[in-house]
């Protein structure tokens, strides 16, 4: 899915949680805390 992505002109990060504007996003469900915790911080900042 990652060559995917970087052929059509993804950018893909080795990082448990992304965050792009109202796009919230992980790699993995083992994830989960920091996707919560990023998800916590994006409700009280907006």
């Amino acid at each position: 899915m990652q060559i995917d992505l970087r052929n059509v002109g993804g950018i893909v990060s080795d990082v448990p949680v992304v965050v792009d504007g109202n796009l919230i996003t992980s790699r993995h469900p083992i994830d989960l805390a920091d996707f919560s915790k990023a998800v916590e911080n994006w409700l009280i900042e907006n």
